[in-house]
């Protein structure tokens, strides 16, 4: 998906959002830091990852929204063991080749491929493969993980109603 021209409030999302900025400038509040906006930056977003953008209008950007149901389970072990704000810079070539393989993505999402389902799960698998060894990043470690991430997905369905420390302890 293509988007751009606006500016987006702080939210979070219950699916991978991967973005990779093509043009334009801004920044991207990521958990509270901020991160410029300029080509080739690419940002992805966990389930528990809050962000805001703040664009330019000739902004435009390239989002990869993908459900955890859908992504291979590899991949998906390694993106929520990430330490920090999976967040990079492409050098030119490797953002022209994320930019083809998203438009290839798109058509498989359209089923413009005899075997457009396959065919989806492994761009998707060479998408994310390649932004992991891009990224410069330290793992959270195992046993971690996983409370950690429940506690997160608790608070950001519950921010809105009474939370207290009691009731984030007991989660």
């Amino acid at each position: 998906r293509f988007c751009g021209n606006a500016d987006f409030p702080y939210h979070v999302h219950d699916f991978y959002d991967f973005q990779i900025v093509l043009s334009g400038s801004g920044e991207h509040i990521v958990n509270n830091s901020t991160y410029e906006l300029k080509r080739g930056h690419t940002f992805l977003m966990r389930l528990t990852d809050c962000h805001q953008k703040i664009a330019s209008d000739d902004f435009a950007f390239i989002v990869i929204q993908v459900h955890p149901g859908d992504m291979p389970r590899e991949i998906l072990e390694r993106l929520d063991r990430i330490k920090g704000d999976p967040v990079t810079y492409l050098d030119e070539e490797t953002t022209n080749r994320m930019i083809c393989l998203s438009e290839l993505l798109k058509k498989a999402c359209d089923g413009e491929y005899p075997d457009s389902e396959r065919m989806k799960r492994n761009l998707i698998e060479v998408i994310f493969s390649i932004f992991l060894n891009e990224l410069d990043f330290e793992l959270i470690p195992e046993k971690y993980d996983k409370r950690m991430a429940e506690i997160m997905i608790f608070i950001n369905e519950n921010f809105a109603s009474s939370l207290t420390t009691k009731k984030v302890a007991e989660q």
